[in-house]
Protein backbone atom coordinates (compact mmCIF):
# COMPACT_ATOMS: atom_id res chain seq x y z
CA UNK A 1 0.00 0.00 0.00
CA UNK A 2 0.93 3.51 -1.11
CA UNK A 3 0.79 6.01 2.08
CA UNK A 4 -1.52 8.93 1.18
CA UNK A 5 1.52 11.94 0.58
CA UNK A 6 3.42 9.49 -1.76
CA UNK A 7 -0.14 8.80 -3.57
CA UNK A 8 -1.12 12.85 -3.63
CA UNK A 9 2.36 13.21 -4.79
CA UNK A 10 2.52 10.72 -7.72
CA UNK A 11 -0.76 12.23 -8.82
CA UNK A 12 0.56 15.87 -8.95
CA UNK A 13 2.44 14.61 -11.83
CA UNK A 14 0.93 15.88 -15.19
CA UNK A 15 1.62 12.92 -17.03
CA UNK A 16 0.15 9.99 -14.22
CA UNK A 17 -3.40 9.49 -15.51
CA UNK A 18 -6.38 9.28 -12.70
CA UNK A 19 -7.48 6.83 -11.05
CA UNK A 20 -11.39 6.05 -9.01
CA UNK A 21 -10.04 7.68 -6.16
CA UNK A 22 -8.83 11.06 -8.16
CA UNK A 23 -12.20 10.52 -10.21
CA UNK A 24 -13.86 10.63 -6.88
CA UNK A 25 -12.49 13.65 -5.83
CA UNK A 26 -13.16 15.49 -8.66
CA UNK A 27 -16.48 14.89 -8.63
CA UNK A 28 -16.56 15.91 -5.41
CA UNK A 29 -14.94 19.20 -5.43
CA UNK A 30 -16.68 20.28 -8.76
CA UNK A 31 -19.79 19.05 -7.34
CA UNK A 32 -20.55 16.31 -10.59
CA UNK A 33 -21.78 13.46 -11.06
CA UNK A 34 -19.55 11.26 -13.35
CA UNK A 35 -21.20 8.59 -15.29
CA UNK A 36 -18.52 5.72 -15.76
CA UNK A 37 -19.48 4.14 -19.35
CA UNK A 38 -16.95 0.89 -19.34
CA UNK A 39 -15.57 -0.53 -22.92
CA UNK A 40 -16.82 -3.99 -21.93
CA UNK A 41 -20.33 -4.83 -22.71
CA UNK A 42 -20.33 -7.55 -19.72
CA UNK A 43 -19.65 -4.45 -17.53
CA UNK A 44 -22.30 -2.40 -15.77
CA UNK A 45 -22.07 1.82 -15.87
CA UNK A 46 -22.24 3.52 -12.87
CA UNK A 47 -22.01 6.36 -11.67
CA UNK A 48 -19.64 8.85 -9.36
CA UNK A 49 -21.70 11.38 -7.02
CA UNK A 50 -20.16 13.43 -4.34
CA UNK A 51 -21.31 12.78 -0.55
CA UNK A 52 -22.49 16.12 0.00
CA UNK A 53 -25.21 15.74 -2.70
CA UNK A 54 -24.77 19.14 -4.25
CA UNK A 55 -24.77 18.46 -8.06
CA UNK A 56 -23.98 21.51 -10.33
CA UNK A 57 -23.88 19.11 -13.74
CA UNK A 58 -23.02 15.71 -14.87
CA UNK A 59 -20.28 14.27 -17.44
CA UNK A 60 -19.46 10.91 -19.02
CA UNK A 61 -16.47 9.01 -19.50
CA UNK A 62 -15.22 6.09 -20.45
CA UNK A 63 -12.82 3.55 -18.30
CA UNK A 64 -10.77 1.57 -20.74
CA UNK A 65 -9.85 -1.16 -18.51
CA UNK A 66 -6.81 -2.19 -21.10
CA UNK A 67 -4.93 1.29 -20.46
CA UNK A 68 -6.30 1.78 -17.34
CA UNK A 69 -7.66 5.48 -17.91
CA UNK A 70 -10.79 7.54 -18.71
CA UNK A 71 -11.75 9.32 -21.71
CA UNK A 72 -14.84 11.32 -22.02
CA UNK A 73 -17.93 10.63 -23.67
CA UNK A 74 -20.47 12.70 -25.78
CA UNK A 75 -23.31 10.81 -27.92
CA UNK A 76 -22.74 10.48 -31.41
CA UNK A 77 -23.52 13.44 -33.73
CA UNK A 78 -23.39 15.69 -30.04
CA UNK A 79 -20.56 18.60 -29.92
CA UNK A 80 -21.26 20.44 -33.23
CA UNK A 81 -22.21 23.75 -30.93
CA UNK A 82 -20.37 25.09 -27.90
CA UNK A 83 -22.77 24.20 -26.03
CA UNK A 84 -22.71 21.24 -23.11
CA UNK A 85 -23.21 17.92 -23.69
CA UNK A 86 -26.60 16.31 -24.23
CA UNK A 87 -27.44 13.64 -21.83
CA UNK A 88 -26.71 10.31 -22.23
CA UNK A 89 -29.51 7.96 -21.25
CA UNK A 90 -29.00 4.82 -19.04
CA UNK A 91 -30.36 2.52 -16.95
CA UNK A 92 -28.26 0.13 -14.55
CA UNK A 93 -26.33 2.31 -11.84
CA UNK A 94 -24.08 1.33 -9.14
CA UNK A 95 -23.85 4.48 -6.54
CA UNK A 96 -20.11 4.46 -5.81
CA UNK A 97 -19.20 6.57 -3.05
CA UNK A 98 -19.56 7.26 0.41
CA UNK A 99 -22.85 5.61 1.70
CA UNK A 100 -22.48 8.57 4.68
CA UNK A 101 -20.69 11.81 5.47
CA UNK A 102 -19.48 10.48 8.96
CA UNK A 103 -17.69 7.00 7.62
CA UNK A 104 -14.14 7.74 9.13
CA UNK A 105 -12.65 7.35 5.71
CA UNK A 106 -11.48 11.03 4.96
CA UNK A 107 -9.08 10.38 2.05
CA UNK A 108 -11.35 11.75 -0.71
CA UNK A 109 -12.27 14.48 1.04
CA UNK A 110 -8.41 15.23 1.25
CA UNK A 111 -7.94 14.71 -2.50
CA UNK A 112 -10.83 17.00 -3.19
CA UNK A 113 -9.23 19.79 -0.90
CA UNK A 114 -6.44 19.23 -3.09
CA UNK A 115 -8.13 19.39 -6.17
CA UNK A 116 -9.94 22.64 -4.99
CA UNK A 117 -6.89 24.78 -4.35
CA UNK A 118 -5.40 24.07 -8.13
Amino acid sequence: DEPFDAYVNRMRDESEWGDQITMMALATAASLRVIVHQNDTELPRYELVPHHGNIKRTIHVLFDASGEHYDSVRAAGDGDDDGPPRDIPWSDVVHVGRSSANDGDDDDDELANEFAQR
